[in-house]
């Protein structure tokens, strides 16, 4: 699923919770370039969600954390 956002490199410490009323949290890291603007990287965020939401039905509370991809 992360390989059809192009901004979005990779995806680590990733979590999938069931909260109280039955949906679930996901919370996860993603690698952006740092050459992207701010804005082009949380685009690619978004999309993510989306894509997750789409996916995945239960899916109530979505958090992502951009950090910069490096070698």
């Amino acid at each position: 699923l992360v390989a059809t956002i192009p901004t979005i490199g990779a995806v680590h410490d990733l979590a999938v919770r069931r909260i109280t009323d039955g949906g679930l949290l996901v919370s996860l890291h993603a690698f952006a370039s740092p050459a992207l603007s701010l804005r082009k990287a949380h685009a690619g965020a978004e999309m993510l969600e989306t894509a997750l939401r789409k996916e995945i039905a239960d899916i109530e509370y979505v958090k992502i954390h951009i950090e910069p991809l490096t070698n």
